[in-house]
């Protein structure tokens, strides 16, 4: 009977379990889907690396104020997104604060008037004028 030492030692001995393996990677290499895959990396890598003596962009005076005046305007539409998205919560906050009577009205106006935006919510409250009745 052989003891656990030797068993151990001869399980790690046996390389049989890779010459089982070895057949089936040799099938993948050779698979034309795996030689897809492999081209379309490549490819994108390709695609993907910049050239090396690329030439400095030369805009006039007009693109390049074009484009500062474009990334300006983006940069404010983006600040006025967020500060909308605030607005809402801040008046989502209020309404479900009033909602659940964790405040009364006076608390939510004076909340309003401190962030400022009760101007907003009190043009909704004035009646409509028009042909809308």
């Amino acid at each position: 009977m052989r003891t656990k030492s030797a068993r151990i030692a001869s399980a790690g001995d046996d390389a049989s379990h890779l010459r089982r393996k070895q057949p089936k990677l040799a099938q993948k290499a050779n698979d034309p889907r795996t030689a897809k895959v492999r081209e379309a990396v490549s490819r994108k890598q390709a695609m993907t690396e910049l050239p090396k003596n690329s030439a400095p962009v030369n805009r006039s005076a007009a693109e390049t104020e074009a484009r500062q005046t474009r990334e300006a305007l983006l940069l404010a539409l983006r600040a006025a997104s967020a500060r909308t998205r605030l607005f809402t919560n801040i008046i989502d906050s209020v309404g479900a604060a009033l909602r659940h009577k964790n405040i009364d009205l006076d608390g939510a106006v004076s909340w309003l008037v401190d962030e400022g935006i009760y101007d907003i919510v009190e043009a909704e409250l004035a009646p409509k004028r028009g042909g809308d009745s």
